[in-house]
């Protein structure tokens, strides 16, 4: 037993000398409400009987979990993982999946810096302090007004006058650990990085 623990554990443990991030799964009834709140904030802002679907990418994408809760509910969905071994987690998931459902997921085993997010209706982030200077920036530079920022359990942070790094957003959904802040440079809040 102690030679499968240490088998299923240290992929992980290596993890930790590429990437700052743990992993944290998110319970998918708080994706959900999320994603729902999202849906309904998405058609009330445009024509209803188009067959557009939405368009999620997860940044830090784990075990799939966000993906898969998207791609079940009818959304697109894009998922980023850099573990190798929650990829693989992730991927075999997927494939049981009902096959509608699949064909609207993706998961990319890659770095989420190279991955291009202008194209996303909500990006899902994880947020942890050492990165979250260059998560904003990415974000800023990519993401298209009115885009979603999702963030489980790690709020974006507020605004300090040492930070140049600005965060336009304002929020749109916090309930029970699950934040949803919406880029927007119209209505201005701005969130910027703690130093």
């Amino acid at each position: 037993m102690k030679g499968g623990s240490f088998l299923a554990t240290t992929p992980f443990v290596l993890m930790q000398t590429v990437s700052p991030l743990p992993y944290m799964s998110v319970p998918r009834r708080k994706l959900i409400r999320a994603l729902n709140a999202i849906t309904a904030a998405k058609k009330n802002g445009r024509n209803t009987s188009t067959s557009y679907r939405l368009h999620l990418t997860d940044l830090g994408s784990g075990d799939g979990e966000l993906v898969l809760a998207a791609a079940e509910n009818g959304w697109r969905s894009t998922g980023v993982e850099l573990n190798p071994t929650l990829w693989a987690i992730s991927s075999f998931r997927r494939f049981r999946l009902p096959q509608e459902a699949r064909m609207r997921c993706s998961l990319v085993l890659g770095d989420m810096w190279g991955q291009d997010i202008s194209h996303s209706d909500a990006v899902m982030i994880f947020g942890v302090k050492p990165i979250m200077a260059d998560i904003v920036g990415k974000i800023n530079r990519e993401a298209r007004e009115g885009t979603y920022v999702l963030s489980y359990r790690f709020p974006l942070p507020t605004q300090t006058a040492s930070s140049p790094q600005r965060f336009y957003t304002e929020s749109f959904y916090d309930h029970v650990e699950m934040r949803v802040y919406r880029n927007s440079i119209d209505n201005v809040s701005n969130f910027v990085i703690d130093s």
